[in-house]
């Protein structure tokens, strides 16, 4: 490990790395500077390949860049979960993630429509302003064990599903952005997308189509994210 100190208008480039063993870890200015410079020019001939002109470039720029950067490079999936919220303040407790929760639980469950009970994890998103909300609703916590995501098997098995096959994929502008993503996937989900526990059919039955029926063809949805596959005749 190496401690250095900066000052203002100082600046320091550094390499992050694993060595084998017995291998020397000694690196020169000139590496430094030349793999710094790579590494600059990659991220901006990547980014540069957007096609989006709009006001808010900056931040789809930026939401894909970590995103991209949150990418497995040999097996293109999400090496992390985007959960985390911005804090109120710098060094407490509360953040604005969990006090929009606790908003969208009172605006889920008006006059007297709340559950019994809602079963959660320990995730820091259940801040004070939610423990309060759901006491004052009537709701009974059910606290799952630390680090114990099968204890919520169908919470994390939709959550998980809505991640991976498509919010992981899209980048939300708005609520109203998000809902037409929900809404477009939950309609493929029951009538398009195949289930192995269904023997490959879908939660609204389809019917099996012989090979005379015509040629298969394939229906976008979810905005193309994925399709419904059916034979057509010509």
């Amino acid at each position: 490990m190496c401690n250095f100190t900066l000052q203002k208008g100082q600046s320091a480039a550094f390499i992050f790395g694993a060595l084998e063993q017995n291998e020397q870890g000694e690196i020169n200015r000139d590496d430094v500077q030349r793999d710094l410079e790579a590494t600059l020019g990659y991220w901006r001939e990547w980014s540069g390949k957007s096609a989006y002109t709009g006001r808010w470039r900056d931040a789809v720029t930026g939401s894909a860049l970590t995103l991209k950067m949150l990418t497995s490079r040999r097996y293109g999936s999400l090496v992390a979960a985007l959960t985390f919220g911005l804090p109120e303040h710098i060094g407490g407790s509360r953040n604005w993630a969990a006090e929009w929760t606790a908003q969208q639980l009172r605006e889920a469950f008006p006059w007297e429509t709340a559950p019994r009970y809602l079963p959660r994890d320990r995730d820091t998103i259940f801040g004070p302003d939610l423990v309060k909300q759901v006491k004052a609703m009537g709701i009974q916590q059910v606290l799952s064990a630390p680090r114990s995501p099968w204890q919520r098997a169908y919470i994390e098995r939709v959550i998980g599903t809505l991640r991976r096959e498509c919010l992981d994929h899209v980048i939300v502008f708005s609520e109203a952005g998000l809902y037409r993503h929900l809404r477009n996937f939950a309609d493929y989900y029951h009538r398009s997308r195949t289930h192995v526990g269904l023997q490959k059919d879908t939660p609204e039955p389809r019917p099996i189509q012989p090979p005379e029926a015509g040629r298969i063809i394939a229906i976008p949805e979810v905005g193309g994210l994925h399709h419904r596959y059916e034979r057509r005749a010509a």
